[in-house]
């Protein structure tokens, strides 16, 4: 059995509650309170916003929502990427670029006053007038005189290498034709007449026939009186079988 334990001198209406239950002292014995209950009260006002408390766990994904019609606002351009590798080159161009404009007149050269020409730079003069040239033979180079120095520059080869051959130039027009010679002395050596690919010199022949693929064909008179001398008509020299006096044509 539970044991309460009253407080010591109370009050006349002094409350006690323990266990749930409440007295109230009469000024000589704790009596068990009468619990009323009122009318509700109208509700207080609302208390001050508690601390947040601890953040709970994350949920789970919730299924994905439809795609919006309305564009977002555009993000802030990002920074410059590093420099790609250089690309291959690309075909020529078939079409001829713009122009470019005129470019400014330069500044006005300096004369040289070419003199001559001397065999070497020992023969150059021992002074000269500003811009006085002379060409040395020897290296073919170019030496102006410097007041300042007062000695001889090589400036260089100013003669630049020999060009290519330039092509033949087209036949050119006939010459008009000579004037006839004289009449040459008349010759000692009697016709010539083709038979078997010779010709064979006679004193006065007489032939009657045709020449057909280098052979005579027909009848000879005073066929006696040849002179045994022969004339060779071909494109090469004869090697063998030649008599003294006999007489080689060259043909194509």
């Amino acid at each position: 059995m539970t044991t309460i334990n009253f407080p010591d001198s109370p009050a006349p209406n002094d409350t006690f509650s323990s266990g749930g239950k409440t007295w109230v002292w009469s000024g000589s014995v704790w009596n068990t309170a009468t619990t009323s209950v009122g009318a509700t009260g109208p509700t207080g006002p609302t208390g001050p916003t508690g601390p947040t408390g601890a953040t709970g766990a994350t949920g789970p994904t919730g299924a994905t929502g439809a795609d919006s019609t309305v564009a977002g606002p555009t993000g802030a351009t990002g920074a410059t990427g590093a420099t790609g590798p250089t690309g291959p080159t690309g075909a020529n161009s078939t079409v001829p670029g713009p122009t470019g404009p005129t470019g400014a007149t330069g500044a006005q050269g300096t004369s040289i006053n070419i003199i001559g020409t001397v065999a070497t730079v020992g023969n150059l003069p021992a002074s000269g007038n500003q811009n006085d040239a002379y060409i040395v033979q020897a290296d073919g180079d170019l030496y102006v005189w410097d007041v300042v120095t007062e000695d001889w520059d090589n400036v260089g080869d100013i003669v630049g290498p020999q060009g290519a051959t330039g092509p033949t130039g087209p036949q050119g027009d006939t010459g008009p034709t000579g004037p006839t010679g004289p009449t040459g002395v008349a010759s000692a050596t009697a016709p010539v007449v083709l038979a078997n690919s010779v010709i064979s010199i006679q004193d006065s022949p007489t032939f009657v026939g045709t020449v057909t693929a280098n052979t005579f064909s027909g009848t000879a008179t005073n066929a006696s009186k040849i002179n045994n001398r022969t004339i060779y008509v071909q494109s090469s020299a004869p090697s063998s079988g030649m008599s003294n006096g006999d007489i080689w044509i060259d043909i194509p």
